[in-house]
């Protein structure tokens, strides 16, 4: 999918732009750190992350310098949380995900 050998490819991928760093104006540094590889997590893979284990350090230090905080506050976020979980509803309605109906799962599967 990614060839994560080309950094200029790969910086650009995690790269946060002003729409998304306005978006995290009222948040703490845990909260905006949290969200932040969140929602990138979710436009690169297609899902959340399980834990922040899941997480290149890489990335993790990639976004520590974007958002001008210490990378060690993203230890103290856990995407399964109740602050992740309602990050995680805020991305789905951005990106504009929603449940799909009954008759649209029937077209799926018929």
């Amino acid at each position: 999918m990614y060839d994560w050998q080309d950094k200029s490819e790969w910086k650009d991928v995690w790269l946060l732009t002003p729409g998304q760093i306005s978006l995290l104006t009222s948040m703490t540094d845990k909260g905006r750190f949290g969200f932040s590889v969140q929602l990138k997590f979710m436009k690169v893979y297609g899902k959340f992350p399980g834990s922040v284990e899941d997480i290149s350090s890489d990335v993790i230090e990639y976004f520590s310098q974007q958002l001008g905080v210490p990378d060690n506050i993203f230890s103290l976020y856990e995407p399964t949380d109740r602050q992740g979980q309602r990050h995680r509803q805020a991305i789905c309605r951005l990106l504009g995900y929603r449940p799909s109906s009954d008759t649209e799962l029937r077209k799926l599967f018929n």
